[in-house]
């Protein structure tokens, strides 16, 4: 299944931000996905209701774009990924008035994608660190040849 559909069947995980970053709406999904009720979220400032594992929310919705963003909040020892999309609404003086988040949990994709790059460095540190060896044989298992080499770099 393409990661376009996944998102398509996705719970859409809304809320919303007064301008001071406090929360006005937190939708159905935003409790599922956070742990946190409306009743919990709503008048309080999103960092303290839902904390980052890195940065503030503040700088994240501050430096919003077209492009969704990666955000990985904290639920106990767990890490989550929600990617999301930010809406400023622009106020009086071009300051925003409120800002609607809308997003999906990714936390399945971004862990997989660390665990591919783990794996990817550990491949490198093998091959740039021990001794290969190769060998053939014809498809009665006979020995055709062998060789050996060092794969490390010269230091």
């Amino acid at each position: 299944m393409s990661e376009s559909r996944v998102l398509q069947d996705a719970p859409l995980i809304v809320f919303e931000l007064d301008a001071g970053c406090t929360v006005v709406a937190w939708n159905r999904h935003a409790e599922l996905f956070f742990g946190t009720d409306s009743a919990a979220a709503v008048g309080r400032d999103l960092d303290e209701v839902v904390p980052l594992t890195r940065g503030s929310w503040r700088a994240l919705v501050d430096d919003a774009g077209p492009k969704p963003k990666v955000w990985e909040v904290r639920q106990g020892e767990a890490t989550r990924a929600l990617e999301a999309w930010v809406q400023v609404v622009p106020g009086a003086a071009d300051r925003p008035a409120r800002t609607i988040v809308y997003g999906h949990d990714v936390t399945a994709r971004v862990e997989a994608e660390a665990r591919a790059a783990l794996e990817g460095t550990m491949l490198t540190a093998i091959k740039e660190n021990l001794e290969v060896s190769l060998w053939a044989t014809d498809e009665r298992g006979t020995f055709l040849s062998w060789t050996a080499s060092r794969c490390a770099r010269s230091a």
